[in-house]
């Protein structure tokens, strides 16, 4: 099955059946999807800008996810999601930073930046998150950059371009892994970044 959502809170589901493709529409309560993720071998979880729904196989009906979204209830803008090696699902929304929810569990928790008093991830607009070889989650922020999180260690850091003297003014809208550590990413009106395992700013390739 092929899913498709764009800017509106109706979706839809492509189906390919003897040579034709069927196409299932669905209407959102939770206004557009973000992301859609395998939940279980019977439903699938689709993260919306306002909230969480499933989506039933057998019975081909959505419904409201039963998250709990705690202080969040009623008071959050997802613009995007990522599920990591370990199942656990990384939320990015717009003024709340990054939300997560544990593999096992229904319940939010707002990721902290515990070692970098310069950055405030927990009021950060979040567009992108990704996950490298190494298993360090990126996030890409409005107007602060990137942001590193790695697990083993614990260790929060964030990547600035002011600090090396760029001026975006923009979001990171998109990040990749490049080679040998390496991480792309997409600043809206201002091109293409490459960033080294150290933070280092490499190359910026003119369009």
């Amino acid at each position: 099955n092929l899913w498709r959502s764009s800017q509106l809170s109706t979706f839809s589901r492509y189906i390919e059946k003897n040579g034709r493709v069927i196409i299932h529409n669905y209407k959102s309560p939770q206004g557009p999807p973000m992301a859609f993720f395998k939940y279980d071998k019977n439903t699938m979880l689709i993260v919306c800008m306002s909230g969480f729904l499933y989506y039933n196989y057998a019975t081909d009906k959505i419904s409201q996810a039963d998250f709990n979204l705690g202080s969040f209830q009623g008071n959050i803008s997802i613009n995007c999601a990522f599920k990591d090696h370990l199942n656990n699902i990384y939320i990015g929304t717009a003024d709340n930073g990054v939300l997560m929810i544990p593999h096992g569990s229904k319940k939010l928790v707002q990721l902290e930046s515990r070692n970098n008093e310069r950055f405030s991830l927990t009021t950060s607009n979040v567009f992108d998150i990704m996950e490298d070889k190494d298993l360090n989650l990126w996030v890409g922020c409005y107007k602060k950059g990137l942001y590193q999180i790695n697990h083993r260690s614990e260790a929060f850091h964030s990547w600035s371009f002011s600090a090396q003297n760029y001026t975006i003014g923009s979001s990171v809208s998109s990040i990749a892994n490049g080679d040998n550590g390496d991480i792309w990413c997409t600043v809206q009106n201002n091109g293409v970044f490459c960033f080294n395992k150290d933070g280092e700013i490499t190359s910026h390739p003119k369009s």
